[in-house]
């Protein structure tokens, strides 16, 4: 290639990666705020609103939780089993990291089900809490039998393909539900997601890009539609 041609080509490049690095940070990185869509169901061929039906679940000090514990808070809803060492380990550090950064989003409520109900007891679930460092309040980890969870899932979040094992073994469910104060699951579409591992409107809890997402989408969320919330809980 001769001098002036390969002058020509760096020239191109180093004009090229401003518009790139643009087009990466635009699109791949960042979530535009003003496109938080509702996250719709065709199940059955219908595109129903996804909204959380009645359920009733005991939390870590043994009291009933149920819908109606959810009302006027924003919600973040994750599965579990602590005896699965290959997702939950990885699902709980990104929790983890989604709970903190929700510190200033005061509705901002999590909630993560056990689906190992045999071993997971209410001690076990108590600990996992305390060592969270999660205020008892703001992240709520609960029980219920595998029917009741199972009902839950594919009707009252309508999540489809429910497994909560593999092979015979517990382990932690991959999806994530981000359900805004009137019940309905949001979610917003991540590119970055394989459609195969969590459908449009769902997180993935094991998988990096889509917990950036949920961070994203939670803040986008409080922007739009509950501005007033968008501060630091006093005393908190």
């Amino acid at each position: 290639m001769k001098k002036h041609q390969v002058q020509t080509v760096l020239l191109l490049i180093v004009l090229g990666l401003p518009i790139i690095t643009w087009v990466v940070i635009k699109f791949g990185t960042t979530q535009r705020y003003h496109s938080l869509p509702f996250a719709y169901s065709s199940i059955n061929g219908g595109n129903a609103m996804r909204e959380v039906s009645d359920f009733t679940f005991i939390d870590a000090e043994g009291k009933p939780f149920t819908r109606a514990n959810m009302q006027g808070k924003i919600w973040v809803i994750s599965f579990m089993a602590r005896s699965d060492r290959k997702f939950w380990p990885i699902s709980e550090h990104y929790l983890k990291e989604a709970y903190d950064n929700a510190d200033m989003l005061s509705s901002i409520r999590f909630l993560t089900i056990t689906t190992d109900p045999e071993n997971d007891s209410l001690p076990v679930l108590r600990h996992l809490a305390d060592s969270l460092g999660g205020a008892a309040h703001k992240w709520v980890f609960a029980t219920a039998s595998h029917a009741a969870l199972r009902s839950f899932v594919t009707q009252g979040i309508r999540t489809p393909d429910y497994r909560d094992s593999i092979q015979g073994a517990p382990f932690s469910y991959p999806f994530v539900a981000l359900v805004d104060k009137q019940g309905r699951v949001r979610g917003g579409f991540n590119v970055m997601s394989k459609a195969k591992e969590v459908p449009a409107g769902f997180y993935n809890a094991s998988k990096d890009t889509d917990m950036r997402k949920l961070k994203e989408d939670m803040r986008a969320l409080m922007m739009i539609e509950y501005p007033a919330d968008f501060r630091k809980e006093p005393g908190k």
